[in-house]
């Protein structure tokens, strides 16, 4: 599992400044040797979410990084493992799928569907 950075709102691996580079790319975050991290998608009170790829199949999705402390600081546990199995459990085309949830001792990642478009809410 990678290591974790405790800093407020910095919620990737240390790698981030020195993950692998391929023949002059940028260099990339992979976590749990199955995503590569991307770009930030957007932020919220709690939780980030990147773009990232599946390194094994390519495919697109998006992971909310959730900060463990703020959940127990704010007694959120209950609401988190309920937002968890909501998502298990609802297949809905309007709804992202959420494909698997991993977890680290400071940091639980939500690795969902990427759905393209930009947020939900964001004005034109």
């Amino acid at each position: 599992m990678p290591d974790i950075v405790h800093e407020k709102l910095n919620l990737l691996p240390p790698a981030a400044a020195a993950g692998g580079s391929r023949g002059g790319e940028e260099s990339s975050v992979v976590i749990f040797n199955k995503y590569e991290l991307g770009q930030l998608l957007g932020y919220g009170a709690f939780a980030k979410v990147y773009h990232a790829r599946d390194v094994r199949t390519g495919q697109s999705v998006a992971i909310k990084v959730v900060d463990k402390e703020w959940i127990l600081k704010e007694n959120l546990k209950e609401n988190v493992i309920r937002e968890i199995s909501i998502m298990c459990w609802l297949r809905h085309p309007h709804i992202v799928h959420l494909h698997e949830v991993l977890a680290t001792k400071t940091r639980i990642y939500y690795v969902m569907e990427y759905a393209k478009g930009g947020a939900f809410l964001k004005k034109s």
